[in-house]
């Protein structure tokens, strides 16, 4: 009788703790058809705070974006820094053996699957080049997914722009990474962040603006048809973190993401609107670890029928 209760405390125990982890760590924004931008960072101001969700709690100050999420670097082969003057996020490239990364929202496990893809002004030097990807996240929304194989495909940078020294405006659908780098389709649902590495030549700088994620237009999210449609005008979703810190010192570098930020490599400033509010809901994983307690919670109950 004893053991049949403590059986059914622990399968309630369960579905509780797997409801509430997935969907305090799961971020799913509603779907907006065609509708304006959203934006990541106009890199007006600079953000410090410290990221409120597992497993990134760790008291690290970190560089946030106008989402709440972190940039992070490799931590020896690049800087980085938001220059609100310029409103760019300047990198500079020490070596060519890097990684920059921004994520979307705090918890790093972000559902793109609303959204056609990303948007940004660059400034990239003659000659440059550089590759991007998309980590991966489990679908528990905890741990990254194991590096390299579950990585998307790697695509360069010139894919999309002629890195001369000008400043361009490119857009960078998320169905051209609809393979990881082990042959298997990426899951766009759990999203850890979007690693740019290899910045080259040595010595060189880049520069990032008007950083905003486009919503869907008429079917062409990352598991619909790959073209591009609707506005491209940004809105402004306030930080979910802490607000605008100071500036970082000279010569200093942000710390690299939590939970392992960032990939390592293979061998117009938006106008204020209405902010988007996240809809959390169970994930894959939850939905399996809810089965599994409630298949427990359900033979728990058998035993104490049969027990009385």
């Amino acid at each position: 009788m004893r053991s049949a209760a403590a059986a059914l405390l622990v399968a309630a125990s369960l579905i509780s703790s797997a409801s509430a982890q997935i969907g305090a760590n799961w971020t799913q924004l509603a779907a907006n058809d065609c509708g304006p931008d959203l934006l990541i960072d106009d890199f007006s101001v600079v953000r410090q705070g410290k990221l409120p969700f597992p497993p990134q709690v760790d008291n690290t100050t970190r560089f946030l974006n106008a989402l709440g999420a972190d940039y992070g670097d490799d931590g020896q082969n690049l800087t980085f820094a938001t220059v609100p003057a310029d409103k760019v996020m300047r990198i500079n490239v020490i070596t060519t053996q890097n990684f920059w990364f921004s994520k979307f929202d705090a918890s790093a496990c972000f559902d793109t699957t609303n959204f056609h893809g990303i948007a940004f002004d660059m400034l990239a030097p003659v000659g440059g080049n550089m590759k991007m990807t998309l980590t991966q996240k489990n679908p528990d929304c905890i741990l990254r997914t194991d590096y390299g194989p579950s990585d998307a495909t790697y695509i360069p940078i010139t894919n999309y722009m002629n890195p001369n020294g000008t400043k361009q405006s490119v857009i960078i659908p998320f169905a051209d990474f609809k393979m990881n780098s082990g042959g298997k389709l990426y899951d766009f649902l759990h999203l850890k962040d979007w690693t740019l590495n290899q910045f080259s030549p040595a010595g060189s700088t880049w520069e990032i603006s008007n950083l905003r994620l486009m919503y869907a237009c008429k079917g062409n999210g990352p598991l619909g048809t790959n073209s591009t449609g609707g506005p491209t005008t940004s809105t402004v979703n306030p930080a979910t973190t802490n607000p605008a810190g100071g500036a970082p010192a000279a010569g200093t570098t942000p710390a690299a993401g939590g939970a392992a930020g960032g990939a390592a490599a293979p061998s117009s400033t938006g106008a204020a609107g209405s902010a988007q509010s996240a809809v959390p809901a169970k994930s894959s994983a939850g939905q399996t670890l809810y089965a599994f307690a409630s298949t427990v919670f359900g033979a728990s109950v058998a035993f104490l029928g049969g027990a009385l």
